[in-house]
Formats: C-alpha cells, sequence, structure tokens
C-alpha cells in the first residue's frame, strides 16, 4: 500500500482540548449519518486513542462517522468501520501520510488541505483524493473527494507540454504555428501570422523568435505571395485540407528541398518543414545501395529472414511477422518472396511452434539477445538439420542459417564409427595403451602414466584393468628408464615419427607400435611368442628351400646345355646321312630321318622355352622405365616377316604408357601374345586383324596401365582359360598348330613378375582378347 502526500494550505484554530469527551446523543449521531450519506464526497469523523487518557501520546484513531463514499471505498460496510480503529479495519493507513496528518490537526487545531494518493491491493490503481482535515471539538473531520480522473488529465497534459516543446525543440523539422489572417468582407484567408516557431524554424527563417512572433509571413518573407506554395498556403487557411508537398526552392544560389506538411485546427494553422535536399540527392544512391544490398542478400550462401513481433493485448508474443526473405530461404523453403513477407511464422510454418523453436525466439527477443545453434526440423513436411545465427532487433530479430544435414550425417556417421572403433578397442585381441608423458618443470619426461588401455592390455600385464589405468611405465617395468626401449618412446614423441619393435616382457615377446598421441603415445602390443618359434622353422625351411632352388637353377641350366648337345648332334648327323647316303635310301629312310630331326627340333625348342620360363624369376633384373612403344616397334620388326606372309591388319594406339620393368621380360609378353594371334588363324586363308589398345584406371588409390591384344582367330571355350596359361597345355594337336605350350605361361609369368595381371575373354570363332594389366 503506497502513498503519496501534498500539501495545499492550512489555517489555525485554537480549540482546548477537554478533558473528557462529551455526550453523544443517539438521535442526532443518527441524523448525522444520513447527511454524511447524502454527501457526493467521502465523510470520516476521527476520534483520538491515547495510551493513558488525555495529553499522552495519541496510540490510534476511532472511526466515529463514516459516511457511504468513504465506506465504498475502503470496501466495507458502514456498519464495519464506525466504532473501530484504524489499526483492526485500516492498518495500513497507520504508515501513511494521512494518520500524521489527522494527528497533527488535532494536536494544532490547524485545518489542512492537501492531495493525497491511495493505492491498495483491493485497487485496479492508485487513486487521487483532494482532501482537507478540521478539528471540531475532540474529533477531526475529514472530508475529501476523488480526483484521479482531473489529476490523471492535469498530469496528462503537463507531459504532453513538456513533451511537445521538447519535441518540437529538438525536431529535424521547422514547426511553426500561425493564425490565420482573413480578409474582413470576404473571410478568405489573406495572410499568416506567427504564433510559434520552434529553433530550426528560426534558423530556417533567419530570425529569433521574438522577432517573428505577432509579425505576418508577408511581413517576414516578402516576396512569397509570388511563389506556388502560397497558393497552397491558403488553400490549407481556406478549406482545411491536410497539406502535404515538396517544395523547391532557390536560396542564395543553392538549390533546396523542403517536404513540407501542414494542418489546420480552428484559426490556426501548423506548418512543418523538412530539408530534405539531401535525401533528394542521395535517392538515387540509396535506391542503388538497395539494390545493392538485396542483390548482396539475394546471392548469399545462407538463408536470411527478417521477423517482427505479433503481440496481443497484453504485450505477450503470439507470432512473427516475415518482414524479408531472400532467394536462398525460397530456394530451400520452395516458397517465394511474395507468398511469404508480410504473412506470419506459424500461419506458414506451425511445426516451429511444436519444434521448441519458436519457444526459442520469444526467449530471444525478449531477453534481447543473440543465439547459436544447431538442431533437426522434422515438421511441415522438411527432414533437415540446419545451423543457425540469430539477434534480436527492434521488437523482432533476423535469423541466419544454413542446412548442415551432409555434414551433420557425416558426424553421425563418424560418431557411430567411434563408438565401434571404441568397441573394437576394448574387445580387440591386440593389447593397446594410451601413454602421457610425465615431465618435470623443465619439460624433461620423467615417466609416462595410462591414460587408457583395454582389457587385452591389462591381461599382458597380468593386472586388473581398474589398476592398470593411472599407473605408470616404471611401475610394469621398473628398469625400463635404462632400456633402448624407453629412449624409443621418448623418441617417437620429440620426433613424431612412429615406431615398430620387438620387445620381452616377462617370458614373452611381443611386437610393439608406437605412435605419438598428443603430449604421449599409443601402443598396440601382439604376443608374438609363438610366432618367433614358427618365424624360426620358417627361416630354417625357406634357407633350405632357397638351397635347394639354386640347386634346381643349376640343374636346369646344365640340363638344358646337356640335352642341347645331343640334339644337335642328332641334326647333324641326320644331315649327314641325308648328304651322302640319300641317294641309296627309300621313302621310308627320307621319312624316319625327316621324323628324326624334326622330333630334335621340338626337343630344343622345348628345352629353350623351359629355360626362358625359369629365368623370369631367377634372372630378375632390377626395374627401370620402359616405353612400351618401343617394345612393341621391337616385336613387329622381329615379326615383320610373318606379318607381310599373313597380310596382317593391325590397329593400334598413337601412345602407350611407360612403366616400370624388365624391356626384355615385356618384349617376351607381347611377342608371344601377338604371334599367338597371328598363329590362331582359321586354316582358310582369313586376313588376321588384331586390334591393340591401352586404358588407363584408378584403383584403391593407385593407377593402373591396361593394355589389351584383341585378334579376329579361332577364340576358345573361356572353361579353359586357366589352362591356356599352364606349361605344356594345349587345346590343338601339334600337327594343326606349332607350338611347345609354354608361350602363355611364360606371359603369364611376366605380368605377375611386374606385379600385374593377365586374363582372357573368348568364344569358339569369335577370336580372342588378352588382357594386361601393369601398375602405373
Amino acid at each position: 500500500m503506497t502513498y503519496s502526500f501534498r500539501n495545499h494550505a492550512s489555517s489555525a484554530m485554537n480549540v482546548p482540548v477537554p478533558t473528557a469527551p462529551p455526550a453523544v446523543n443517539i438521535f442526532s449521531v443518527e441524523f448525522l449519518q444520513q447527511a454524511l450519506d447524502a454527501s457526493l464526497n467521502g465523510m470520516v469523523v476521527y476520534e483520538p486513542i491515547w495510551a493513558n487518557g488525555p495529553h499522552q501520546p495519541i496510540t490510534d484513531l476511532r472511526l466515529l462517522l463514516v459516511n457511504r463514499v468513504a465506506a465504498q471505498d475502503a470496501h466495507r460496510p458502514v456498519a464495519a468501520l464506525v466504532g473501530q480503529t484504524i489499526r483492526t479495519v485500516l492498518p495500513g493507513l497507520i504508515s501513511s501520510p494521512l494518520y500524521d496528518c489527522v494527528i497533527r490537526t488535532y494536536e494544532t487545531g490547524e485545518t489542512d488541505h492537501f492531495i493525497f494518493q491511495y493505492n491498495s491491493p483491493l485497487l485496479h490503481a492508485p487513486r487521487w483524493y483532494d482532501t482537507q482535515l478540521t478539528r471540531i471539538g475532540d474529533t477531526v473531520v475529514s472530508s475529501y473527494s476523488n480526483i484521479t480522473a482531473q489529476f490523471e488529465a492535469e498530469q496528462i497534459n503537463l507531459f504532453q507540454t513538456e513533451q511537445l516543446k521538447f519535441i518540437t525543440d529538438n525536431a529535424l523539422t521547422a514547426v511553426t504555428l500561425y493564425t490565420i489572417v482573413r480578409n474582413a468582407s470576404t473571410q478568405k484567408a489573406v495572410d499568416l501570422r506567427y504564433e510559434f516557431v520552434n529553433r530550426v524554424g528560426e534558423r530556417l527563417a533567419g530570425r529569433p523568435t521574438n522577432d517573428l512572433v505577432g509579425r505576418t509571413l508577408r511581413e517576414v518573407s516578402a516576396g512569397i505571395d509570388q511563389t506556388s506554395i502560397w497558393a497552397s498556403y491558403l488553400h490549407l487557411a481556406d478549406t482545411g485540407e491536410p497539406l502535404r508537398l515538396q517544395h523547391h526552392c532557390t536560396k542564395t544560389g543553392a538549390s533546396v528541398w523542403y517536404d513540407v506538411q501542414g494542418v489546420r485546427n480552428g484559426e490556426r494553422l501548423v506548418l512543418s518543414m523538412l530539408d530534405i535536399t539531401e535525401l533528394k540527392q542521395a535517392q538515387e544512391r540509396i535506391e542503388g545501395q538497395n539494390d545493392e544490398f538485396q542483390q548482396v542478400l539475394d546471392n548469399a550462401l545462407t538463408s536470411i529472414s527478417h521477423f517482427t513481433s505479433v503481440r496481443n493485448e497484453a504485450g505477450a508474443i503470439i507470432d512473427f511477422t516475415y518482414q524479408s526473405f531472400n532467394r536462398p530461404s525460397e530456394a530451400f523453403t520452395g516458397k517465394k518472396a511474395g507468398e511469404v513477407i508480410g504473412h506470419r511464422m506459424l500461419e506458414l510454418f506451425p511445426g516451429v511452434r511444436d519444434s521448441g523453436l519458436f519457444a526459442r525466439w520469444v526467449k530471444l527477443v525478449t531477453e534481447r539477445g543473440q543465439v547459436r545453434f544447431q538442431d533437426k526440423y522434422q515438421y511441415d513436411g522438411f527432414d533437415f538439420w540446419f545451423d543457425t545465427q540469430a539477434v534480436a532487433w527492434r521488437d523482432g530479430f533476423i535469423q541466419s542459417y544454413i542446412d548442415i544435414t551432409p555434414i551433420k550425417e557425416a558426424q553421425l556417421a563418424q560418431q557411430r564409427q567411434s563408438e565401434l572403433l571404441n568397441s573394437l578397442f576394448l574387445v580387440s585381441p591386440v593389447a593397446f595403451v594410451q601413454y602421457e608423458a610425465v615431465r618435470t618443470d623443465t619439460g624433461q619426461i620423467t615417466d609416462f602414466r595410462v591414460v587408457r588401455a583395454n582389457q587385452a592390455a591389462a591381461d599382458s600385464l597380468l593386472r586388473p584393468l581398474e589398476e592398470v589405468i593411472g599407473a605408470y611405465l616404471t611401475d610394469f617395468v621398473p628398469t625400463i628408464k635404462s632400456s633402448p626401449t624407453y629412449q624409443k618412446y621418448i623418441q617417437v614423441i620429440e620426433t613424431g615419427e612412429p615406431d615398430q619393435f620387438e620387445r620381452q616382457y616377462g617370458d614373452d615377446w611381443y611386437q610393439v607400435s608406437a605412435v605419438k598421441f598428443g603430449d604421449g603415445y599409443v601402443s598396440a602390443s601382439i604376443n608374438i611368442t609363438q610366432s618367433l618359434l614358427h618365424r624360426q622353422q620358417l627361416e630354417s625351411l625357406n634357407h633350405e628351400l632357397l638351397r635347394s632352388n639354386d640347386s634346381l637353377q643349376q640343374f636346369a641350366y646344365v640340363a638344358s646345355h646337356d640335352l642341347q648337345e645331343p640334339l644337335r648332334k642328332i641334326k647333324a648327323f641326320g644331315d649327314l646321312l641325308l648328304d651322302h647316303c640319300g641317294p641309296q635310301l627309300d621313302a621310308f629312310g627320307h621319312d624316319a630321318i625327316g621324323r628324326m630331326q624334326a622330333a630334335a627340333t621340338r626337343m630344343s625348342m622345348l628345352i629353350t622355352d623351359l629355360l626362358a620360363y625359369s629365368h623370369i624369376t631367377a634372372d630378375r633384373q632390377t626395374f627401370r622405365a620402359v616405353d612400351l612403344n618401343r617394345v612393341l616397334t621391337e616385336v613387329l620388326t622381329d615379326l615383320d616377316l610373318r606379318l607381310t606372309e599373313t597380310r596382317a591388319q593391325l590397329d593400334m594406339p598413337s601412345l602407350l604408357p611407360t612403366v616400370m620393368g624388365d624391356a626384355t621380360q615385356l618384349t617376351q609378353l607381347f611377342q608371344n601374345l601377338i604371334s599367338n594371334a597371328l598363329k590362331f588363324q582359321p586354316t582358310t586363308g582369313q586376313v588376321p586383324r588384331i586390334t591393340i589398345r591401352s586404358e588407363q584406371e584408378l584403383l584403391a588409390g593407385r593407377t593402373w596401365h591396361q593394355i589389351s591384344v584383341t585378334d579376329n582367330g579361332i577364340g576358345f571355350d573361356e572353361k579353359y582359360t586357366d589352362r591356356i596359361f599352364q606349361v605344356f597345355q594345349r587345346l590343338h594337336s601339334k600337327k594343326t598348330y606349332m607350338g611347345t605350350g609354354v608361350g602363355l605361361a611364360i606371359c603369364k609369368r611376366v605380368a605377375e613378375s611386374h606385379g600385374g595381371t593377365l586374363t582372357a575373354v573368348s568364344q569358339p570363332g569369335q577370336g580372342a582378347t588378352f588382357i594386361v594389366r601393369l601398375p602405373g
């Protein structure tokens, strides 16, 4: 309960204080009550109450009489107030200025007159009362009237007057109040007389207010009645139609524009003039800037919108209205700016409320702040993740956002991958331990502390996992600081280079990989105790195998040379028999010698091919860059006679790749493939057609060259594909097609020795394509 007190006046009245209250006639009290109730003012008669009799401090006031108006103001019936004390029925008045004034009036006898503000929880708003206190006998009579409406009107009028003066004096426009001067006979306006001019008006007129008020506009501005605007002023004065125009005038040689507004109230005019010269001059520039700004918004990568608040009568925000909507917003929502601007958010996108975004926007505008967050929106037919930033602006906010669905989905996938990796980490049989370096104040590493470890690591250390976490490396191996392993860990951290090595822990051996992680490292250990035993056995077997292979290579070399010599003698003696004994030999003798020499030739070719096949891996040379264009040229030169005899047609690329390899082996590869294409032709005299193509492809981050050799020969059934690449495997008799059955085996071994592959596709009677794939 609050109070406000305004003292207007007081008059002295010296009334002696009686020693005891006088007797009161019941009839006169009833009569007085009826008289008081007939009053339009509130009337209350107070009687003082003393602590220990008269002339002692007054401790309370008793309500002797209360009229109907006062009872209504107190929100109680008259019977509930009369005879009661203030402390009993109106305890809030004890601390009010009214209570003190009643006591002072009683004690001094001075009539008091003041304006009193009363604010009670029972009232909807404070009320103002014009109050007068008068002492009559041993009582104080309070008479008051409710002047709330009058008081508030005066306050409003005072405030408006002060505000008007403040506004006009600080306005950017020239504001002038005129009295209309009319012709006495026609009552037509003929001039305007100054009554009020604000500061800007003084500067515009070039004179102070004292030199303007009381004079007419034609006196101050000579020649104004010759301008076009003068007729507009007189029209406003005669018709009362509001005036709004832009006026251009030349003043001291300068071109000036004014925005002029005027209204009439009775016989007065108010004219306001704003210098808009700079606005006029900047209008085109501003329009250009606005267009440029709109272009920036429309070509931004983010969707940008501006909203203003929609409030109810209580001032609560119930919605937001779109004020701007750029092109990315159109593209994202599928709605045009014309369909959105001026419409409400919840009208267009009702899911904003259910998603919780609406509550965020209300909080943003209420707290006048800014926010940045990411969220998922699955309403109104949308399903996307967005990253948004918004800032409160005026009674609304500006929001910008982008669609981050691909990024968020990638993050979620990465999170799932991380969880999967964490699960694998925990259950992996490999012992993983993450250590962090323990350093001195100078940065020197003194130990390593376990940050994280899996169960496999705890098992290898023969300790529970909870005892491993937080332990130090020296807890497991107290002497490790004097070992090379400790220095390897330090080197991994200082250089950032990972390391792999073997180390012994207890009776077991471990293969350890260490990689830097933060200010520490992660180690992965695998128990290789059994592997070491197997490796030793394998090394022993490999050594025996290499020795056996060397022996076989020597045997193959010696055997080939030893076998070639008898074959040469067989062929030589066969030639001698034909030369010396040919005339004496019958047909059978000639046929037998021919068969013998042919068998010796085939045997020689077979030995040569076997020796070449074994040399592909045994005599492997260091790979160098080999230009396949040069290789193919040499092959075609060697096969020139055969190509001419068969009238073969070649279709080959203008450029083949350069690969790393052995030029001799690659020559064998392509010579055998082209020779086969010439050889395996129908016996009908068909012209061989050979097509060579080269392509490049990227597989698993590595470049591969694919060279294909296609012919129009007899082809083969693809179920025999594996067979044709095996040694001594033939699909046709040696009488039909010459050969040893080793050529394609050599080709496949050459391709594999170069880290590549050789495959074939074919159908019987439709030719064949051999595909060589070599690494780039």
